[in-house]
């Protein structure tokens, strides 16, 4: 049989954030302002 495959050390894996890529930054900056406009505008 063949070998097992050796696991990534816990220490390699990092918690992603949701900032890793433009789209989900640009999509909280969005989020962000239109939740800001309406509270300003109530």
């Amino acid at each position: 049989m063949s070998e097992p495959i050796q696991s990534i050390p816990a220490a390699r894996l990092k918690p992603r954030s949701n900032f890793n890529n433009w789209i989900s930054a640009i999509g909280g900056v969005l989020a962000m302002g239109a939740l800001f406009s309406f509270a300003f505008l109530v």
